[in-house]
């Protein structure tokens, strides 16, 4: 039940392992209360009938000496007294089960419960890269020596455009607004570097009156025109990687920005920064009321991030269900057990 209740997990991977888990559990049972106990009353019967146990089929000869044996053997396990485990078992039993001890035990697990769900709500996450490395690692020396000099995160996500007609001029303008809106952010302090849409701006502006094949560039088709812009020696190395055409027309495209004011060791400040862009990222009118989003900023850290996000839940949640699950099952069992009504 326990390994059943994992399912309600968001995390794939534990999804997936709580599905094979469980019903791998539960054959298991079923064999041992069925095929393995049938095989162990065979076992028995052989024990009994004094057959061998590599050649069941061939009886073993008692003789006398094994007879004696077993008699001398009955007779001392009837003479030995209880062991002092037993009578200390016994005896702790009966002081267990006065009324007034119970109070206390249920009292004493009450509040060690409440201690522990304290402190459960006082814990912390964070990670340090370098923990998981060996030591006398290059990568310690390498990542102490950036976090000693570099003012910056080197968090560096992307914020993506897709599934837009990049020609108009609205949604040149959208584009605009949402990188705007991320450099608002508290983890973003700088407006990126290197926008594609605004150097292509810079450039049409630049060369309006400068003809190509016999026409100004501002009469041009919008392809043309970034045929021009991407044909440039500036600006064509610098943007040839973030801008994807199919026939002549950009179909996605992207500029980097970069998060300098994220504490990677800090749980909470990549949390926190993975949800303000993702909220961001919520509010632009292209993508409301879509699943897949036009406009949205991605990283491979965000990977990791996204599982702190929902570690804490995740653990608490099913914590919470699996030991509710033990503790019912274990009233059970001493409800409805034989020994219960003996």
């Amino acid at each position: 039940m326990a390994f059943a209740l994992g399912c309600i997990s968001s995390i794939p991977a534990v999804l997936w392992l709580c599905l094979y888990a469980w019903p791998t559990i539960l054959i298991d049972f079923i064999y041992q209360i069925t095929f393995f106990i049938a095989l162990l009353a065979l076992d028995e019967r052989r024990v009994k009938g004094k057959r061998k146990d590599c050649s069941c089929c061939c009886r073993a000869q008692p003789d006398a000496e094994d007879d004696d044996e077993e008699a001398n053997e009955g007779q001392a396990e009837q003479e030995v007294p209880p062991h002092f485990a037993d009578r200390a078992m016994v005896k702790y039993g009966d002081f267990l089960m006065r009324r007034w001890v119970k109070v206390v035990v249920v009292l004493g697990f009450t509040g060690l419960f409440a201690g522990c769900t304290y402190s459960t709500s006082q814990l912390e996450q964070y990670f340090k890269f370098a923990d998981l490395l060996p030591n006398g690692s290059y990568l310690i020396s390498f990542w102490n020596a950036f976090q000693d000099y570099y003012e910056r995160s080197g968090v560096r996500p992307a914020a993506y455009f897709r599934y837009v007609d990049v020609s108009e001029a609205e949604i040149q303008v959208q584009m605009v607004d949402y990188v705007n809106d991320l450099v608002n952010l508290t983890q973003i302090s700088y407006q990126p570097v290197n926008f594609w849409l605004r150097d292509f701006h810079k450039f049409a502006n630049e060369t309006a009156e400068v003809e190509v094949d016999g026409r100004p560039f501002k009469d041009l088709p919008f392809n043309d025109q970034v045929d021009a812009f991407l044909n440039d020696e500036l600006y064509g190395p610098l943007y040839d990687e973030d801008i994807v055409r199919v026939d002549g027309t950009i179909t996605a495209s992207r500029v980097h920005l970069e998060m300098d004011q994220v504490n990677q060791d800090i749980v909470k400040d990549t949390i926190d920064a993975l949800e303000d862009q993702r909220t961001v990222a919520a509010s632009q009118p292209i993508n409301r009321g879509r699943d897949d989003w036009a406009f949205f900023a991605f990283d491979g850290r965000f990977y990791v991030w996204e599982f702190y996000a929902v570690a804490v839940d995740e653990v608490r949640r099913k914590s919470s269900w699996q030991i509710l699950d033990v503790c019912l099952e274990l009233f059970l069992i001493e409800v409805f057990s034989p020994l219960s009504f003996s």
